[in-house]
């Protein structure tokens, strides 16, 4: 009960503020079972100053600004990262007591040694990178938009960041359907045989979900059973234990806090990075001199598990709550 509270408090604080920034969202992969649409591409001039001036308004009262990267794929546009990260590191020298973090979603062909030093120098140190199985078949479904694989690009810059002495942490995050499970064995050998001593890496499994997209109808999935069970499997072939990622307190989703806000490459706020095509999910716009104009009446349902302490719409607001809604 104690986390629970916890949890909530963190989530009404508005002493924190947690934005998912999309600098850009197109990309240079073509993922089978993707559901972006890739229409939007890099952040306008306008909206890299609105979010500016929105952090530079909320700084002076934070606690704790923490920022998600996330795309399309974030290092295409390294320029609009590097202006919005160097902006917060000046404004933390005027507001020490603001704590900043950093993390990025990226398929991780882009982070090179050179690119990851500049991006822990911009406070940026968590990264989740994704791997579909060994190099055949994860060549087979994560491929550049040119349909050529990009596995070995990736491991290679894998083994930089082993090789290197940077403090950060890099989730792999292997994904796992009804066709592939079986084939990730020599992943999982590779995995242990170069990072089981590298505590910086941490795992987790995930399987391939329906969430939209081209091919959506062409992608199987587990029973709900079933995908547990394969998981709990799959993890017992970790050999170093405590790299397995275990989330911390009550499954609480961002979107479902008052203080989380994504901002897409066109102004639109939001509040799931899954749902970006859906109007439920447009709360709002950032205007260029860092004002918010939300839609109450949109944001309101996101937030209905705090309200009412209703567990599965704090863990998914959207698959309890708003995708429900007619």
């Amino acid at each position: 009960m104690l986390d629970l509270y916890r949890s909530v408090s963190e989530a009404l604080d508005k002493r924190r503020l947690h934005l998912i920034i999309l600098p850009t969202e197109r990309c240079n992969f073509r993922c089978f079972y993707c559901y972006e649409d890739f229409k939007i591409g890099k952040m306008d001039r306008n909206i890299i100053n609105g979010i500016k001036k929105l952090i530079g308004k909320k700084a002076p009262n934070l606690n704790f600004l923490r920022i998600s990267w996330f795309g399309g794929e974030p290092l295409l546009v390294k320029d609009v990262i590097q202006e919005i990260s160097s902006h917060i590191i000046n404004l933390q020298k005027l507001y020490p007591n603001m704590n900043y973090s950093a993390d990025i979603t990226t398929n991780g062909y882009l982070l090179d040694t050179q690119t990851l030093k500049q991006m822990v120098k911009l406070g940026i140190k968590r990264y989740q990178i994704t791997l579909d199985g060994d190099h055949d078949q994860h060549d087979k479904i994560r491929v550049m938009s040119g349909n050529t694989g990009t596995f070995e690009r990736i491991w290679s810059n894998l083994i930089s960041v082993r090789s290197s002495n940077f403090e950060v942490k890099v989730l792999l995050r292997l994904h796992y359907s009804p066709q592939t499970w079986k084939t990730i064995d020599s992943l999982i050998n590779r995995i242990n045989e170069t990072f089981k001593d590298d505590s910086r890496f941490e795992i987790i499994f995930k399987s391939v979900k329906k969430l939209g997209g081209p091919n959506e109808e062409l992608i199987n999935i587990f029973s709900k059973e079933k995908e547990y069970e394969i998981k709990k499997e799959l993890e017992k072939k970790i050999q170093n234990s405590d790299q397995i990622f275990k989330p911390e307190g009550i499954p609480l989703c961002y979107a479902s806090k008052t203080n989380s806000l994504v901002i897409r490459s066109n102004g639109d706020i939001g509040k799931c990075t899954v749902a970006l095509y859906d109007e439920k999910n447009i709360i709002g716009q950032l205007k260029e001199d860092g004002e918010l104009v939300i839609i109450n009446e949109r944001l309101t349902p996101w937030l209905d598990g705090l309200k009412n302490f209703d567990n599965q719409s704090m863990a998914c607001p959207y698959k309890n709550k708003i995708k429900l809604q007619i």
